[in-house]
């Protein structure tokens, strides 16, 4: 589920508990239920995910445009003091960046020479395109659109938090 609605919540009897997780997120939320008809929860410490249903034509063909897009375009470039993370791999940042850039979606890959790379994408046109040369420690990032994703995620890096 997207969020968790009010009426799951109000289904439950007292001291009854609901675990679900958030769609996009590799966090799982556990809550129970007051006995003044309140909640409390927390996230917990392991990760849970669950592939995201789709039907028929409800798959976003534009991402596909996007990544075409991301691939054969210059854009804004910029470096990062890290190598490219593997984001679906690193369940806190894949998660953070799927609450705050709701949308994003995330691929990788590894080119001949053993070079990693990685693209961020969104619905809204925007892309990001970052490449480690292999044996390097530092990114070459080139983003377009209107947002710029990969400074979404750098914002989770010691670095980042340095700037808010």
């Amino acid at each position: 589920m997207p969020r968790i609605p009010a009426s799951w919540l109000a289904a439950l009897a007292p001291g009854g508990r609901l675990v679900t997780t958030l769609a996009g997120t590799g966090l799982i939320v556990t809550t129970d239920k007051t006995e003044d008809g309140g909640a409390t929860g927390r996230l917990e410490w392991e990760r849970g995910s669950f592939m995201t249903t789709r039907t028929g034509d409800d798959y976003p063909p534009a991402i596909n445009d996007v990544f075409a897009t991301a691939n054969h375009t210059g854009g804004e470039v910029s470096i990062s003091p890290f190598p490219v993370l593997d984001v679906m791999q690193a369940w806190e940042v894949w998660s953070m960046l799927s609450l705050t850039v709701p949308g994003i979606e995330h691929r990788n890959g590894t080119a001949d020479d053993g070079s990693r790379m990685t693209w961020m994408l969104h619905p809204d046109g925007s892309w990001a395109r970052a490449h480690t040369a292999r044996g390097e420690r530092t990114t070459t990032v080139y983003q377009g659109g209107p947002r710029r994703l990969y400074d979404s995620g750098d914002r989770f890096s010691p670095s980042g938090r340095d700037r808010q």
